[in-house]
């Protein structure tokens, strides 16, 4: 059972985790000062957020499945072009059948349906308001008629979920109110998302293009337009704290995010450098993060895109670390 439960987890890219746990707790911290927060139903939600992204992980792949996705990616790989393998092998091999793939979908959304009434019996139909909202988002996503991620909303839809749906319901189900601090985070978080899906879209494009999808990179079309939106979304999060300390809406202690400014500039150059450099040599530093599953990643040869990828997904957990902390300290402090 605990093996199955395992591989499950690595078919939903449970690695993928932090990019909504680490926003969710965020919130919790954020919302520790108000009168009536309540870690159980924190938790609670951290717990249904964190369901909800293995659910919709495991129904992106379905989709890229039925869409020939993979099917597409071989025939780059193949053809010597720079393309991401290894996605939805599981699918592919044979291994899972899109049936049991599906029956596992529903299972999941169904628990996450299930914690989201349990906290909406506590704080009112609010929750369910941002859940049927949360939920309209992700399925027109990946699923069909709108596949929106095909066709330009891959990247601010991606930022709208994991940023002020996810921090304003996690928030909300802790302490049943909203504050103008949690709109300032829940901004940082959303772009700090944005950017991982803005730097996936960049080293992905050229499947993209063969998959006739539209993100923000293909719309631009142009390298030096691609490289200023990636320096922009790369210190946005940087330039929101900082207008929120100034204007007084966050504490100074936030100014702590700095401290992920040398992540920041290293993804900013390989961004700036991606397909500038012939046979470039990715050697991953302790200091830029965790980087699992490295020598699964080489054999696949997309250290390419997992260095980048990795990076702004680093990026983001340490600005949120350091968000954490700034919120703990302002609370205790004030």
């Amino acid at each position: 059972m605990v093996k199955k439960i395992k591989q499950w987890l690595l078919y939903a890219r449970a690695v993928a985790l932090p990019q909504s746990i680490l926003p969710a707790l965020a919130a919790i911290c954020l919302a520790v000062a108000q009168p009536d927060f309540s870690i159980l139903y924190a938790l609670l939600a951290t717990l249904g957020v964190a369901v909800a992204h293995l659910a919709f992980n495991l129904l992106d792949d379905y989709c890229d499945f039925h869409d020939n996705d993979t099917f597409v990616r071989r025939q780059m790989i193949e053809a010597g072009k720079p393309a991401r393998g290894g996605k939805c092998e599981y699918l592919t091999s044979g291994l899972v059948s899109t049936k049991k793939l599906l029956t596992i979908i529903i299972l999941l959304l169904l628990i996450a349906c299930m914690i989201a009434t349990i906290i909406a019996i506590k704080r009112g139909a609010a929750i369910f308001v941002l859940m049927a909202i949360t939920a309209v988002v992700a399925f027109s996503y990946s699923a069909k008629p709108f596949q929106l991620n095909a066709k330009g909303g891959k990247e601010l839809l991606t930022g709208i979920i994991f940023g002020p749906l996810l921090v304003s319901g996690v928030y909300y189900s802790a302490c049943g109110t909203f504050t103008s601090n949690m709109w300032i985070i829940s901004a940082i978080v959303g772009f700090s998302v944005l950017n991982i899906a803005y730097v996936h879209a960049v080293v992905d494009a050229e499947t993209d293009k063969a998959m006739h999808r539209i993100t923000i990179p293909i719309l631009l079309k142009n390298r030096t337009l691609i490289a200023v939106f990636a320096l922009i979304f790369a210190f946005l999060p940087v330039v929101i704290t900082l207008i929120g300390c100034c204007t007084h809406i966050l504490s100074w202690w936030y100014i702590l995010i700095g401290l992920a400014l040398p992540r920041t500039i290293a993804l900013a150059y390989y961004m700036l450098t991606f397909g500038r450099k012939e046979n470039e040599h990715i050697s991953p530093k302790k200091w830029m993060g965790s980087m699992q599953y490295w020598s699964d990643i080489q054999a696949y040869h997309i250290e390419w895109f997992m260095i980048r990828w990795y990076l702004a997904r680093n990026t983001m957990s340490l600005y949120l670390l350091l968000i954490m902390i700034a919120s703990i300290l302002t609370w205790i402090i004030q």
